[in-house]
């Protein structure tokens, strides 16, 4: 139970794995929960178990690939289920929220641009963007991929290294350092993008991997003009009006 103010809240739980021990203990002491099984998800709320659908028909879920968005979607169904939404309508949600690129708008947009794929998304830490580049990674297959990378001002240098050191981890054909020129937040211009040029030459980046691009809509632009067909790229877009200006960018071509 969750107290606060002298009130009870009752607690819902999810997991890839609806069947470990934590989930089925709670289910014992009446608790709903909700979680993966045989690859649909499951939720359990007041004795009964309701199959919300195939997790890979899920436009969120990336054919099953994005784990943190199945999460989050099994966190959703909970919720929504304590405010009164029938199964049903939680299915149906969920079975077509994130086909159309408005329905999330900075969150996982999808284009497909002359057989390049495009992936944009606000992962603006080390979590998020982890999870965002597994995603793209999956999608490369035998092409390349190119990373737009930069981070707001009002962070520990460590912190910005940290990005760097998680985009490293997916070996980029190419990362373009991108200005966050609508959140200097204190920052000198050019500062941060040299931490983390600075820090992926350290882990062995050559400089020709690594341009600089002097706002986020020049450096989306330098990696579209880079990019042959069968090549995903990884765009974190932190700037509403930048993001706005890329995806018209990419509809036009």
């Amino acid at each position: 139970m969750n107290w606060r103010f002298g009130h009870s809240r009752r607690l819902g739980w999810f997991s890839a794995n609806p069947d470990n021990e934590l989930l089925q203990g709670c289910r014992l002491r009446g608790a709903s929960t909700c979680g993966v099984s045989s690859g649909r998800l499951h939720l359990i709320h007041g004795g009964a178990e309701y199959d919300l659908g195939l997790i890979s028909a899920m436009p969120l879920s990336m054919g099953g690939i994005a784990a943190y968005n199945i999460a989050n979607m099994a966190g959703a169904a909970l919720a929504a289920m304590a405010l009164g939404i029938a199964p049903a309508a939680i299915a149906e949600v969920l079975a077509r929220f994130g086909s159309d690129f408005k329905d999330n708008p900075g969150r996982m947009m999808r284009f497909e641009v002359g057989g390049v794929r495009v992936l944009i998304d606000y992962a603006h830490n080390p979590d998020g963007l982890r999870g965002f580049l597994k995603v793209a990674n999956h999608m490369r297959g035998t092409g390349r991929l190119a990373v737009l990378l930069g981070q707001a001002g009002n962070r520990k240098d460590e912190d910005v290294e940290e990005l760097a050191q998680v985009a490293a981890e997916f070996q980029p054909d190419l990362v373009v350092l991108k200005e966050d020129e609508a959140h200097l937040r204190g920052r000198a211009p050019g500062e941060v993008p040299r931490i983390i040029r600075a820090e992926l030459q350290r882990l062995g980046f050559p400089d020709s991997a690594l341009p600089i691009g002097n706002s986020e809509v020049e450096g989306a632009r330098y990696a579209l003009d880079w990019a042959r067909p069968g090549d995903v790229l990884a765009l974190p877009m932190h700037s509403p009006s930048a993001r706005a200006a890329v995806v018209e960018l990419l509809q036009k071509r």
